[in-house]
């Protein structure tokens, strides 16, 4: 049994689990607004969202789906449409346990009677985790250990071609790349590669 201490994250996401209970939690993580736990499996089931992993320390992991932050409140309001009760939660100056402060900003609460999320919910999440996330689980390690084949692969060719990848990489400054300044930079580079 790993007797590890929980992770700073681990430790806040609880924290607000129980502080907003019988809601469903939209986490601002990096550029998306992300659920865990049975709300991702409910995102999932209700909205259509695309179900992955998060890893939350002493080698567990948990459902998450996400969407991009500038949809979030959007989402959370097809979710109180459906009678569910939704916090949002975002980043704010400072840390807490460790890793990035995050508050509630908004409450979007349904104009009926809340959905009892446990009640209509936790006997197919316990279904889901016993079954279906490991399956999840294994598709992910594949596919990262694909990626990693791809990204050898690709390194390779470039080696014999002439072209240094990392050196090229390194090269470019890419705190001060737009979005667009990077997709264009990166349509140049597979020019370079394709007409070699």
């Amino acid at each position: 049994m790993n007797n590890q201490p929980e992770s700073g994250f681990t430790v806040q996401f609880k924290q607000l689990r129980e502080m907003n209970p019988n809601t469903i939690i939209f986490l601002y993580l990096g550029t998306f607004y992300n659920l865990l736990g049975i709300d991702a499996m409910i995102g999932h089931e209700v909205l259509g969202l695309k179900l992955g992993v998060r890893a939350i320390g002493n080698g567990k992991s948990v459902p998450k789906a996400g969407v991009p932050i500038t949809a979030g409140l959007t989402y959370g309001r097809k979710l109180r449409d459906l009678g569910f009760q939704v916090a949002i939660v975002d980043q704010v100056a400072g840390t807490e346990h460790g890793v990035m402060k995050r508050v509630v900003t908004e409450i979007f609460e349904p104009a009926s009677e809340v959905i009892d999320i446990n009640a209509e919910y936790s006997g197919k999440y316990r279904k889901y985790m016993d079954g279906e996330f490991k399956q999840v689980i294994e598709r992910q390690k594949q596919r990262h250990a694909e990626r990693q084949a791809e990204v050898k692969a690709f390194k390779v060719i470039n080696q014999k071609q002439g072209f240094d990848f990392e050196a090229a990489l390194l090269g470019l400054d890419l705190e001060e790349l737009t979005p667009l300044e990077a997709h264009k930079k990166l349509v140049d580079w597979k020019l370079k590669l394709l007409l070699k």
